[in-house]
């Protein structure tokens, strides 16, 4: 499968099961972090390495990212792809892969893509977009790899590095057989060119409480505030919500990812927005872009149910049944008893 960059590829597979509910389709969020690039060389040069098997993974380890700019979510893949003589034909490769830490074992990734196809002389980079999965990284260091699927020759392409000196900790490999290691005690003279296009989750602070309880005994209200900016006054919201977390959430593509996770509390939400737990759950922002909204549980619940987190996070759309234009933050509440 060709995993670089196309328009027209469908978006992540637990995105339609949400859309054909909503009949919405994801467009360019306006409230979100810049996109930052990083990346592992700092060479110029491109040295092609012909000196792979198939199963073994290159892989660069992303320890500079400021600490502030966590949690972040991991948009594009960049990888270096080259061959001594030039001119080969697109190179059909094993998969990527990003891994939450880095040396000395990376363990095993939580995010990858199958089949990615390179092109001789480029570097090449992948919408990570078109893939579901969980992009979201809490902190760093991470580490990125591509996994090879084919035997290297002196002729075919390979992965390449930058030649200017390799960094210790930051270019690995791991061998078949021997695992993971530092590439440069394999003698590997740069670092492998390899990046990552992010953006930081820390700019979305549109949705906010100041409640993070509600006693199952005696009852009680969640005030939800909204706050999508004036970019998104007037729009329609929608919130929904999640009792199995916010991550890898539900990806609509182009940047917006709503943060919950489809189950049966986001099947009530999306089928019963009125009912009578949820006030102005679906509405519209107003002038400000804001709103506010509760969730107001009576006394008497199931004492079962201490512990249970519920969150909750909304979209906006210009119209209800339109395209999605904003994702929000999720915000938690916890039942107690």
């Amino acid at each position: 499968m060709d995993s670089r960059v196309r328009s027209s590829f469908s978006v992540g597979l637990l995105a339609p099961l949400v859309a054909a509910s909503l009949a919405l389709m994801a467009a360019p969020s306006s409230a979100q972090c810049p996109n930052v690039t990083e990346q592992t060389f700092t060479g110029g040069g491109t040295v092609a390495c012909p000196c792979f098997v198939s199963g073994e993974e290159i892989a660069g380890v992303f320890n500079n990212i400021p600490a502030v700019d966590y949690p972040i979510e991991i948009l594009k893949i960049q990888i270096g792809w080259g061959s001594v003589f030039g001119g080969n034909p697109d190179t059909l490769e094993d998969s990527l892969h990003i891994y939450s830490t880095g040396l000395p074992n990376p363990g095993a990734p939580q995010f990858s893509v199958s089949g990615p196809v390179l092109t001789d002389g480029a570097i090449n980079e992948f919408d990570l977009a078109l893939f579901p999965g969980n992009k979201v990284l809490n902190s760093g260091p991470f580490t990125v790899s591509l996994r090879l699927l084919n035997n290297s020759v002196l002729s075919s392409p390979s992965p390449v590095h930058d030649g200017n000196g390799c960094t210790s900790g930051v270019s690995l490999i791991k061998a078949v057989p021997g695992g993971w290691l530092n590439a440069c005690s394999a003698g590997i003279t740069g670092d492998w060119v390899v990046g990552v296009v992010y953006r930081s989750l820390g700019c979305n602070n549109s949705f906010s409480t100041s409640t993070s309880t509600i006693s199952l005994g005696a009852g009680g209200q969640q005030i939800m505030t909204l706050d999508a900016g004036a970019a998104n006054a007037g729009k329609f919201y929608w919130i929904f919500g999640s009792a199995t977390g916010t991550s890898p959430g539900l990806d609509f593509g182009g940047g917006i990812v709503l943060p919950l996770n489809f189950d049966a509390y986001f099947n009530f939400t999306l089928t019963k927005p009125f009912a009578g737990i949820y006030n102005s759950f679906v509405g519209q922002l107003n002038i400000l872009g804001g709103g506010l909204a509760a969730l107001t549980l009576p006394p008497g619940i199931d004492p079962s149910l201490a512990g249970l987190t519920l969150d909750h996070a909304y979209l906006a759309s210009t119209a209800l049944g339109g395209t999605v234009e904003f994702a929000s933050n999720p915000i938690s509440v916890m039942l107690t008893l």
